[in-house]
């Protein structure tokens, strides 16, 4: 994989202080009806713009396991600390435990490249649905319309992909609907903070 520009993790542990409710319902960045932006204009004043949400799309990132959010112009990540427990760990020494002691680089050069860490970005969101329920719609047999559907996303993928994006078509509302998802992909991710383990599970709560 060609090198990309490195991001930088930190690791936090993000405390809930409140409840939060979504009262206007959880909804796809490429799918947020008509009559949920009008109740949020008219209940909290915002207006909820296509390059708000897009803003939103590309400020999350996904890793492995688990999802973080850009926190800066230059690629500082911030996460919770279970997430980046395989960095720290790999990073970590007789000399340093990091995992037990906490990390902390105080410039750049300080940071440490996470071994095999790679981290996802949602760059774009195309709604393939009609062509992949196209294929198999005039087959009686579930079992064969399922595979020629099945080969239909292979196919999307594998053309999305060529260009060296990471692509995946995501199968939604039990194939109700198929978006393909185009992700760019890093694999130069740093890290940059990390508090000590006894804080960041303290209370016993990931």
């Amino acid at each position: 994989m060609r090198k990309l520009h490195p991001l930088f993790l930190a690791a936090f542990l993000v405390f809930p202080i409140c409840s939060a409710f979504a009262e206007e319902g959880m909804w796809l960045f490429n799918k947020l009806p008509d009559k949920v932006r009008e109740e949020i204009r008219r209940n909290y004043g915002f207006e909820v713009s296509p390059e708000f949400l897009d803003h939103l799309r590309l400020g999350s990132a996904h890793f492995g396991n688990g999802s973080g959010s850009f926190v800066s112009p230059g690629g500082l990540l911030f996460t919770n600390h279970h997430v980046a427990a395989d960095c720290i760990q790999n990073l970590s020494s007789k000399e340093h435990d990091y995992m037990s002691n906490g990390f902390y680089a105080k410039s750049q050069a300080e940071e440490r490249k996470c071994p095999g860490m790679r981290v996802r970005v949602l760059l774009e969101i195309t709604d393939v649905t009609a062509r992949v329920q196209g294929k198999g719609a005039s087959v009686k047999d579930a079992a064969e319309a399922n595979k020629l559907r099945r080969a239909e996303m292979s196919a999307i993928e594998n053309a999305c992909s060529a260009d060296g994006f990471d692509c995946q078509v995501v199968t939604l509302y039990a194939g109700g609907m198929y978006n393909l998802y185009r992700y760019k992909e890093y694999d130069d991710i740093r890290l940059v903070f990390a508090p000590e383990s006894g804080i960041a599970f303290f209370g016993g709560d990931p």
